[in-house]
């Protein structure tokens, strides 16, 4: 997978500091993105030049400069970019509303569960089409997006797909490195052979949950307190 490319604007440079380190522990695996950063509305129309970004995190005013107009040339570049605009103005939220930027946030907002909740639903819509999980089998190899999957099963070195468009038996490649994409997209270890997308759950039943496709599956009975915890929480939140 490509990079994801990130950028950080503001006038001063102290701000846009404190604000990568603020935000990087919600970014995942630094070799998975980039960061530019910008104190000027000339230096971001430089970059633009040659590329362009999925998350934007930038001021409303910019050194006396527009930071709202930047929002449509960086959209020119990606129209799927994921704005964030940062700062200590009131006075945009309506225009942040009309031009649907992807959050508004001001910068004396501490309030740090919110920010990596939005910070990773930017990240689940930048991956949306770009994550594939892919099953050999013995007809052939066959790829579904993480919204067609129910859950992943494994159990004595075999794997089990349920999905949207049947079950599919066979091998993964490298099961741990398509657990971690999922995770993104809310599949949670229910457990030791469950690997759940819990956006599927219909409600927790005693010793298991109901999915969508009418299964009921089993969850640990090692901690399925703190499972039970866990999925009610990521219920709740919808």
């Amino acid at each position: 997978m490509m990079k994801m490319n990130i950028l950080c604007c503001d006038e001063k440079q102290e701000f846009i500091e404190k604000w990568i380190q603020r935000v990087k522990p919600y970014l995942g695996d630094e070799k998975c993105y980039c960061i530019d950063t910008c104190t000027t509305v000339a230096q971001v129309d430089q970059l633009l030049l040659n590329k362009g970004y999925d998350i934007a995190f930038i001021d409303t005013e910019i050194n006396g400069e527009s930071g709202i107009d930047l929002v449509g040339r960086l959209r020119i570049r990606n129209p799927r970019v994921c704005i964030f605009l940062v700062t200590e103005h009131e006075d945009y939220i309506t225009t942040a509303f009309n031009i649907r930027v992807f959050q508004y946030i001001f910068k004396n907002d501490k309030r740090e569960a919110i920010l990596e909740r939005e910070i990773r639903r930017a990240i689940r819509l930048y991956k949306f089409d770009k994550v594939k999980c892919f099953i050999r089998t013995n007809s052939g190899r066959y790829s579904f997006m993480p919204q067609e999957i129910y859950y992943i099963e494994t159990r004595n070195g075999d794997v089990k797909m349920s999905t949207t468009l049947g079950d599919y038996y066979g091998e993964i490649e490298n099961i741990d490195k398509m657990k971690k994409e999922l995770q993104w997209f809310d599949f949670y270890q229910v457990h030791q052979n469950y690997f759940v997308n819990m956006n599927t759950i219909i409600s927790i039943k005693k010793g298991g949950v109901l999915l969508e496709n009418n299964e009921i599956i089993p969850t640990s009975i090692l901690n399925r307190e703190m499972i039970k915890e866990r999925i009610n929480l990521f219920l709740k939140s919808e």
